[in-house]
């Protein structure tokens, strides 16, 4: 009588830890039984195997005539062990038979159980089904499971490469595949997004993280505007445009940090009130996103705005702002660029207190708005080099006393626009956001969240763009 000494344990080459990568059909578990002589089979024969609580099977593959059997197993969607399959009963002839060579039964088989728990399976991959993610669907993230076990736990983490912070969230596995919806990432740094899912079941244990990445894209409101010729934010306003929003200065120790952008194109807040703390902090650059350098800088502290507040972040219209003061103060950012062609400028901006003239912005004096009254522009007289040149701006959208202002406008006339025939050279005429410099008491009162500035009239098509994604992005009623 011959007997199977002992069942040795799957080829070293083909042991499998993440089958992620591949359709489980494609990945197949080999075990070899070893016999003291060579042996003869006939039919299936098999191996019972426990694979994360469920009974699998190993079925004869080929070895007849020779003294080493070798039995496979075709992975199935669904199949989990993380602590390492095991065998889990003898040697099943399932109506088959195994002889030796002279045809005697090998009866009452025995052999040894290699130790397997080192081969772990696992099934199950994790895909972003919103594809591409975008700024604007980056709210409303969903990605999916497939092939792993139904009533099986799951956790997640998304995380960014363009910084701290993560999304993370569990549930449990309804089916294959099992989609996770409505998850928001736009919060989260600009970068390239790492999706991170691990499945978990009572009997196999924990396994392997999977992960998956994709790189968000983003469209701008400018993106379809002609080219600006300045242009300032709180959130970013087009994809060719990678730099940082703001340069901030905190409070307590006067250091300084650069603060950019979230998937959603949104100020990172997080980074912000990260750095500010419980202090206050302020605005010491405001970074032109036209691509032209112009600027807008204050070195002196005494005069930069504010955008958080003993740690709170500064808010209009439900996103942040810049905030000055009063009509009364010194406050403002004064490009780094003199003086450039204007053709369209368009603001959002809230008045605040006082009944003086307050001036968003100014080139000795130009566009600026006081309080309830409409708003219109200045002209400010220095020598004779000057001349009469008409901006189209007329009209402003309000919502209370939120304003969303755009050059080129189609509905009231308002007065006319001065600028100069030619460009002067002194650093105290160059354009300055949130005060007129020529005139003292002509400061801003209130939050200044957007300012952009084009070097032609917008068409109307082009004009409703800009100002409607102005609306809806500060909650402003726009026509």
């Amino acid at each position: 009588m011959h007997f199977l000494s002992r069942l040795i344990e799957m080829a070293r080459g083909l042991a499998i830890l993440c089958l992620c990568a591949m359709p489980a059909s494609a990945a197949t578990l080999v075990f070899t039984a070893t016999a003291s002589e060579p042996v003869i089979v006939t039919g299936t024969p098999r191996i019972a195997i426990d694979v994360g609580g469920a009974t699998r099977f190993a079925t004869y593959a080929s070895g007849s005539g020779t003294a080493a059997l070798t039995f496979s197993y075709a992975v199935q969607a669904g199949d989990f062990d993380a602590n390492g399959i095991t065998i889990a009963a003898p040697l099943d002839l399932n109506g088959g038979s195994i002889t030796d060579i002279a045809g005697n039964p090998a009866s009452s088989l025995t052999f040894t159980v290699p130790d397997t728990s080192a081969l772990k399976v696992q099934t199950y991959t994790a895909t972003f089904t919103t594809s591409p993610i975008t700024n604007a669907n980056a709210s409303a993230v969903s990605f999916a499971i497939a092939k792993a076990p139904t009533g099986a736990s799951f956790t997640y983490t998304i995380t960014s490469s363009g910084g701290s912070g993560s999304v993370t969230g569990s549930g449990t596995i309804g089916g294959s595949p099992h989609t996770v919806s409505n998850v928001d990432v736009s919060a989260l740094p600009t970068g390239t997004l790492t999706l991170s899912v691990t499945v978990s079941t009572a009997a196999g244990g924990t396994g392997a993280a999977k992960t998956v990445a994709s790189t968000p894209s983003f469209t701008g409101v400018l993106d379809s505007l002609p080219a600006s010729a300045a242009a300032f934010s709180v959130r970013r306003l087009r994809s060719g445009y990678s730099g940082s929003l703001l340069r901030v200065r905190r409070s307590s120790d006067n250091t300084e940090q650069n603060i950019g952008f979230t998937i959603g194109g949104h100020i990172d807040t997080a980074a912000l009130t990260g750095f500010c703390g419980s202090n206050s902090c302020f605005i010491s650059t405001w970074y032109d996103q036209s691509g032209n350098g112009r600027n807008a800088v204050q070195a002196t502290a005494a005069n930069q705005p504010r955008i958080v507040n003993a740690g709170s972040v500064d808010m209009a219209g439900g996103r942040p702002g810049l905030i000055w003061p009063s009509v009364t103060n010194t406050t403002f950012l004064g490009m780094t660029a003199q003086f450039f062609a204007i053709g369209a400028v368009s603001a959002v901006a809230q008045y605040g207190s006082g009944t003086q003239t307050g001036w968003i912005a100014s080139y000795a004096g130009l566009f600026g708005g006081a309080g309830p009254a409409p708003p219109f522009f200045h002209a400010s007289l220095l020598g004779s080099s000057f001349f009469y040149h008409t901006l189209a701006f007329d009209n402003w959208a309000r919502n209370g006393a939120q304003l969303a202002a755009s050059a080129n406008a189609i509905a009231l006339p308002w007065p006319l626009a001065t600028v100069y025939a030619t460009a002067p050279t002194s650093q105290n005429y160059r354009w300055s956001i949130g005060s007129d410099r020529m005139i003292s008491g002509r400061g801003w009162s209130g939050p200044i969240s957007e300012f952009v500035m084009l070097p032609s009239a917008l068409s109307t098509s082009d004009r409703q763009i800009l100002e409607r994604g102005q609306g809806s992005y500060y909650g402003v009623s726009v026509p």
